[in-house]
């Protein structure tokens, strides 16, 4: 069923009727926050020439993995005594870490799932200029220029428009200010099989090039792209761990909160290895990238009737 879920549901959907992708996820992330586990991302490690050097609480440690990520993509820039939005912030446990220890000045984070926020509300009540607030993505209820940084981790694929989204960031940045997204995107040339027909739809309506072209007809300038591919995959490798050191938590989700479709699906997400996921990353049919846009400090409205 799994299998079913990403290698045919997700693609007609994402082909044919793009509008229900809202709806689908939203349902899905409403459930899982029966979960209750602040990380839903694939996580970032470090490469044999890269050295770690986040230093964690203990409490935080579990987490590691899903941390780093955040780590290696805030870290991009500095948002000391910054004005910082995420937008997808599910459970919360990415706003809190930046909060916690990366000194910005203010962390709003947003989510469509009602349960995720109302979750993060009651769980993180106690840290000072941390909120969280519903919203749509595609229509974020901020004045024009209220923040420096908007960051967006593994979110947007959910997005029914892209462009709506995109245009909807550009607007609530600071001139100056920065967008931080990072995503899987999917490379159909090197797909095989009877499925690649239907998959190159979505490749090349939704391939990280035309993302960022998107990003650039809005306004948006590139400062730096990664390709973190490996550092997830490694980060894939350390799961068995996590999974052990959560083993009572996941079984008490999965007998009182959770049907066992859904955690079929959200299990594959969690990439162990030999899911469809993590051999789509291994072959590179799925690829992994963190981009750093800036909104011009004189927009292109400026130039052109200042």
């Amino acid at each position: 069923m799994k299998n079913l879920f990403w290698t045919h549901i997700i693609p007609a959907i994402t082909v044919y009727r793009p509008s229900l992708l809202k709806p689908l996820w939203k349902f899905i992330y409403q459930r899982s926050a029966s979960f209750k586990f602040p990380f839903l991302n694939l996580g970032y490690y470090p490469t044999n020439t890269e050295i770690s050097v986040l230093d964690l609480h203990q409490d935080d440690e579990i987490f590691r993995p899903h941390i780093q990520l955040y780590h290696h993509i805030v870290t991009t820039i500095d948002i000391i005594n910054k004005d910082v939005l995420e937008v997808g912030c599910g459970m919360g446990g990415g706003a809190s870490f930046i909060m916690r220890y990366l000194e910005p000045k203010s962390v709003t984070a947003v989510d469509i799932s009602k349960a995720s926020i109302d979750y993060c509300n009651k769980e993180y009540s106690k840290i000072n200029s941390l909120t969280f607030k519903q919203a749509d993505a595609e229509r974020l209820p901020f004045n024009q220029g209220s923040f420096d940084v908007v960051l967006n981790i593994e979110s947007s694929h959910c997005y029914p428009s892209l462009q709506n989204f995109i245009q909807s960031v550009y607007k609530i940045l600071h001139p100056g200010g920065y967008f931080l997204h990072a995503d899987t995107f999917l490379d159909a040339n090197k797909l095989h099989g009877k499925n690649q027909r239907k998959i190159s739809k979505i490749s090349s309506s939704r391939s990280y090039n035309s993302f960022k072209t998107l990003c650039k007809q809005s306004g948006f300038e590139i400062r730096q792209t990664e390709d973190i591919t490996d550092n997830v995959l490694l980060s894939l490798g350390k799961r068995k761990l996590k999974i052990k050191l959560l083993s009572i938590d996941y079984t008490k989700a999965l007998t009182k909160n959770i049907n066992l479709l859904l955690f079929l699906i959200l299990g594959d997400w969690n990439a162990p290895k030999d899911t469809i996921i993590y051999n789509g990353l291994k072959e590179r049919v799925i690829e992994y990238y963190m981009t750093l846009y800036q909104k011009p400090i004189v927009s292109y409205e400026d130039e052109k009737f200042g």
